[in-house]
This record gives C-alpha cells, structure tokens and sequence, in this order.
C-alpha cells in the first residue's frame, strides 16, 4: 500500500512539474519539490452528492512511551514552528501547543492557562507585540474593544471612544452582566492625559465625580502639595489631613500651624501665647491678638435731643427756622440731652456749634457721667463758649478737649452720660436766654 501511494504521488507530482522522492537519510522522510514555481500539496474532499460532505485531515500522531515525552511539528524553514509537545505518565497534561521562533515559545496555549503571549528579547521587533485594531477611519463614538468573561458574564472591558477623527479616550469597564453593554465606564484618560474617574470628560489633570477617600494604614491620611520648587522635603509645600485619630488640619512652613478637634475646637499656633487674650481680624482678614489701633469716630447730638431741664421757665423750641433749639427770650432754664456712646470709647473732645448776637453772653457746655448708685455727677469735659455773631444765622463753634483720657472712658456698666448747656455772662454768673441765642448741635468724637 505504502508503495502504490508514493507512486501515486510521483504520478501526480511529475504531473504538476514537481518531483517526490524520500529523503535518502531517513526513510520515514517524504520529500515534494519543484525547480521553479510553489511546490505544494493538495487534499481535496470531493461530494458524493449535493448533501453530502466531504472533509479532508492531516494528522501529526507520534508515540510516546509512558513517562515520557515527545512533539509533533510543522517548520517554516530554520526560523518558526508549530510544535505540539506530549508529554505521558502519572499526573500528566496533555501538553502544550505554540508558535516558536527557533526554540524560543511566542505563543503558546497550556491546557489549564489559556492563550499566552510570552515576553520577547528580540532587539530586532520593530511592531507591536498585539495590535487590537478597529479598521474604520477613527470618529466621535467609534470603539476598540477587549472584553473579559467569566462563565456567562461579561466581568470587564478595555475600550477607546474616539472623541473626534483624530483623538480618543482610553476606557476601563467593569460592572459584571451578561453582555457587553452592562459595562459601565469607570476610569477614563483623555487624549491629552487628563484623567477622569466616575466622569468621562474630566477638566483636570485628576478630575473625581463624588467623594474620594485616602487611606493609611497605621498613620493618618492627607494630601501633601508641594510648592513651585517642586521639592520633597516636609518644609517646601504644606499637608493637608489628620494630625491625629481626632485631629484634622494644615501643616505648612515645617510644622502644624491650624487644626480643628472633634468637638469642633479650633487651635491656631500663630495666636498662641500667654494667658487669654482677644482675637482681631485686621483689614486684610487676617486673625491676630493684636488689638488694632484706636478708630476715631464721631458722636452727634441733634437740636431735637434736647430738653429743658426744669420745663419752669419759658419755651422751649426743639427745631425753629434755622434748625436750632432754644429756650424763649427771658427763660432761666437749661438744656440736657441723653447720650449713648459706645462702651469702651474714649471720648476726645467735644465741639458745640450755636447763634449768639449777644455780646455779653455765653453758653457753658458740660458732658457729664453719672453712676448708677452715686447721687453725684461729675465733669468728662466743660467749656465756655466765646464768640459772638453778628445775626441769629451767624454759626459759631468752639473745641473743648478732654484733658485726660481715662476721664473719657465710656462704660456703660457702672455710668449714664448726658449734655448739659446753660447760658451765663461772660464773668461766669448765670443769666437768662436772650432772643438770638440757640444751639445747633454737639458734635462728640471718641476713640474706639
């Protein structure tokens, strides 16, 4: 039978052009070869009838003794091959199957690993190892996939989404379900790097949708930001975490500078000292216990304010024609008027603006403290006005300043304050109002 297919063969082959001989060093060898031109081999399979099918097969089958182990290969010249290993005895495993560059595995499939790509050295590989292509002109939408399964499920996915014709984004998928499209995209990088996790557009370099937790085993958690020297020691940037399993706040200039507790207290290094003191805010929103300095404002007492002390002696006028109050030519009484200051002000001075046609006449203007449980008053600031005008819209004004300062300290918890104006002639007697005289007002200024 061997001999009447080799002749066959040979019949055939000389045919076609080619000749058959057996390999004169091994028997077992069959050559085909042609001068010129492909030599090949062809096993054709044809139709008994139009249902019928007709199959063709070559089988590698070698032998091995048991405990032992052989192969079965297909060459391409001296460079690849396709070698199926076997391999017999107790606990053994069918073998393995691959594409081998001399005797170095490409790709190989194990029984029980699946298909595996094997790490190459080759210094002369210029392609990817694995390209993964989609051979449609790259467009807004257009995928390559790589998908994971597990049983009936799709468990995970690699994915690029072109976001124009020339750009893409790299996706990560997971989200398990029974078909592609139950993947959800996870974590997705931009074509300019931007990374994006939960969102697929992110606008930073990390971009995060929802919260973000950082954790450290055996330490406490933060962010450290280094500064413009992009230097890794603790002194050129500032952490931003828990200083302690209670604590959270910012470390920056090589120490703890602003940390809030638990309970919701905050500390301050910067307004660290001695004993409790006052915390200020100065112009530019910084906290300090400096206290600023003194602010001067001002205090003003409207003709309206004013009442007659006694309310026994003429009338009084609270705002005549020109805005003044006044008590009727004749009268002996006085004017008061309450006055509120801010506690802890420092009143200044006082100045007093008024009409007064009369020569030989004068206001004497008084700021006066009472305390609650004393029967007495006593003086802040006095004066005496000194100027005469020539008719009743003639405005003039006179400055009395307080001659010491803790005289002028408000404090509204132990004293009440009032004005307090009477006329009297210029040797200091008092005396009656006289038509032309009025006041137009008191004008307090203090420190706080």
């Amino acid at each position: 039978m061997r001999k009447i297919f080799i002749l066959l063969l040979f019949v055939v082959s000389t045919a076609l052009g080619q000749s058959v001989s057996i390999s004169p060093t091994d028997p077992s060898h069959l050559i085909i070869s042609k001068p010129a031109g492909t030599a090949q081999l062809t096993l054709k399979g044809e139709s008994a009838g139009e249902f019928v099918a007709a199959h063709t097969k070559i089988n590698l089958e070698g032998w091995v003794p048991y405990g032992n182990s052989t192969s079965n290969t297909i060459n391409f010249g001296n460079q690849y091959n396709l070698i199926h290993s076997i391999i017999t005895g107790s606990g053994a495993f069918p073998g393995d199957f691959g594409i081998y560059r001399s005797s170095v595995p490409l790709l190989y499939h194990s029984f029980n690993t699946g298909l595996e790509l094997v790490s190459t050295t080759f210094k002369e590989v210029k392609e990817d190892l694995a390209v993964f292509y989609n051979t449609q002109a790259l467009s807004a939408g257009l995928n390559s996939s790589i998908y994971f399964k597990t049983g009936n499920y799709h468990t995970g996915g690699i994915k690029t989404t072109g976001t124009g014709s020339n750009a893409a984004r790299l996706g990560l998928f997971t989200s398990a379900g029974t078909f592609p499209t139950n993947l959800v995209e996870r974590l997705s990088i931009t074509n300019a790097g931007l990374v994006g996790i939960g969102l697929t557009n992110p606008n930073d370099l990390l971009d995060v949708n929802g919260r973000a937790r950082i954790r450290h085993n055996g330490a406490t958690a933060g962010i450290w930001m280094s500064n413009s020297t992009n230097s890794l020691t603790m002194a050129d940037g500032a952490f931003y975490g828990n200083k302690g399993d209670t604590e959270t706040g910012i470390w920056i200039g090589n120490g703890w500078r602003f940390w809030v507790n638990s309970t919701g207290n905050a500390t301050i290094t910067g307004l660290a000292g001695t004993g409790t003191r006052n915390v200020y805010a100065d112009a530019n929103g910084m906290l300090t216990t400096t206290a600023p300095a003194p602010k001067t404002d001002y205090y003003s007492v409207a003709p309206a304010s004013f009442k007659p002390v006694y309310n026994n002696s003429g009338t009084f006028t609270a705002d005549d024609l020109y805005s003044q109050c006044l008590m009727s030519n004749g009268s002996t009484d006085k004017l008061v008027a309450g006055i509120n200051l801010p506690h802890g002000a420092t009143v200044t001075q006082i100045e007093v603006y008024y009409t007064n046609t009369i020569g030989a006449k004068r206001f004497d203007v008084s700021l006066y403290k009472s305390a609650y449980n004393d029967i007495l008053t006593s003086t802040v600031v006095s004066g005496e006005t000194d100027q005469a005008g020539v008719s009743s819209n003639d405005i003039k004004s006179n400055v009395f300043v307080v001659p010491n300062p803790s005289v002028g300290a408000v404090n509204n918890t132990t004293h009440t304050y009032k004005l307090w104006i009477s006329v009297e002639t210029t040797a200091g007697a008092e005396t009656s109002w006289s038509s032309g005289m009025g006041i137009k007002g008191v004008k307090i200024t203090y420190t706080l």
